[in-house]
């Protein structure tokens, strides 16, 4: 059993050190703007996807994914698509100080002591 696990170890680890994509299934994002296509080699669009929109997978056929937007499907290259969600990975890291109530202070550098209020 424990050899079992140590070569799904190894495989997971090589297909990530490979380079390969996270497996597109469930909801993704749009990686560029796309225009799905009703059927594969069709010219006939269903919808617009914007630039980072989240759609959800149907069918993954080969170079090309099968995506529900609302009530619309269409199909779409898998290059322009990815399971990464781009809000969570571009949000900066930053630290509060909520001081006083009603007063929220964005920390950049050291701040000064605050002062107490008077007659305390």
């Amino acid at each position: 059993m424990t050899a079992l696990l140590f070569s799904l170890f190894a495989f997971a680890q090589d297909a990530t050190e490979a380079g390969d994509a996270a497996p597109l299934t469930g909801y993704v994002w749009a990686t560029e703007p796309l225009k799905p296509v009703r059927w594969p080699g069709s010219s006939v669009t269903v919808t617009d996807v914007e630039l980072n929109e989240r759609v959800e997978v149907v069918l993954v056929d080969g170079d090309m994914v099968r995506i529900r937007k609302n009530l619309d499907f269409g199909w779409v290259p898998t290059s322009g698509l990815t399971a990464t969600d781009p809000i969570t990975a571009e949000l900066p890291e930053f630290e509060l100080d909520l001081g006083a109530p009603g007063e929220v202070t964005l920390i950049n550098e050291e701040a000064p002591e605050p002062t107490a209020p008077e007659g305390e």
